[in-house]
């Protein structure tokens, strides 16, 4: 388990720029785009889950489908 002080310099933002729930084929699809920042400059991660129960649930895996890509390359090993 890494505490924050492990992490020494490790300095990103994330926060979620756009939310969408869409009508996908005979469902729903939660579709989250999150603009990551860092000191090198910025860029957007996209990520998208199916609605199954709630909404709230689905926006917060594809969140998780949008940063998980990218915080497993940037993290210190």
């Amino acid at each position: 388990t890494r505490r924050s002080s492990d992490l020494g310099d490790f300095k990103r933002q994330a926060h979620v720029d756009a939310v969408a729930i869409l009508s996908l084929g005979d469902g729903e699809a939660a579709v989250v785009r999150v603009a990551w920042v860092t000191s090198e400059g910025s860029d957007h991660v996209t990520g998208a889950s199916d609605v199954r129960h709630d909404p709230r649930d689905a926006v917060i895996r594809a969140t998780l489908d949008a940063v998980n890509d990218r915080l497993h390359v940037e993290l210190p090993e």
